[in-house]
């Protein structure tokens, strides 16, 4: 039950991430002052929408691992799209820290702001604010994202013995190659 859970955790994560992303690209790119257009808010636009749909691709893969860890347990399904989410989330976190939440792109933003009118300063202000929520959030899907691993890698890691009736008698099969070895070489 707590490998369902995670995987719930994670997707809440990825959903509430990628609502701190519309938020933030809403106040990059619709509301925008609408004169004298630098190009570092066109950078801050591009960066955005790139967060955005690589948000929704791992969203997406999050959500097909959490089904997969319902009823029927399918562990690697789970492994396939908890990796896909990760190699998504990664590129988040890069473009995020590099893009958008780097001192210098902050120090950039807020000397363009100073550069320009109260309208720019206010639109610098309320971005700021959207990337540090952002940040916070950021921090909890890797939390989320760790714990699934976790908890996926300790239910891979137990023994899986069935037992099947033959007309010869009982085959054992097991998924660890421990057990395999004893199986053909008996008890060391």
């Amino acid at each position: 039950m707590a490998l369902e859970k995670m995987f719930l955790e994670l997707s809440r994560q990825m959903r509430r991430l990628r609502d701190r992303v519309v938020e933030v690209r809403l106040t990059v790119v619709e509301d925008r002052p609408p004169k004298n257009e630098p190009a570092l808010a066109d950078d801050f636009a591009d960066a955005v929408e790139d967060l955005h749909g690589w948000l929704e691709e791992g969203l997406q893969s999050a959500v097909e691992a959490e089904r997969c860890v319902g009823r029927p347990l399918d562990i690697d399904g789970a492994r396939r799209c908890l990796a896909k989410c990760q190699e998504r989330f990664a590129r988040v976190e890069e473009r995020f820290f590099s893009g958008l939440a780097s001192y210098e792109r902050l120090n950039d933003l807020s000397t363009m702001a100073r550069e320009r009118d109260s309208e720019w300063l206010a639109w610098t202000n309320a971005v700021r604010q959207g990337v540090d929520h952002c940040r916070l959030q950021m921090e909890e899907t890797g939390k989320a994202l760790t714990d699934c691993w976790q908890e996926l890698a300790e239910r891979a890691g137990t023994t899986q013995v069935s037992v099947n009736a033959t007309n010869i008698g009982q085959q054992i099969v097991t998924k660890t190659a421990e057990m395999q070895d004893i199986l053909e070489g008996g008890i060391p």
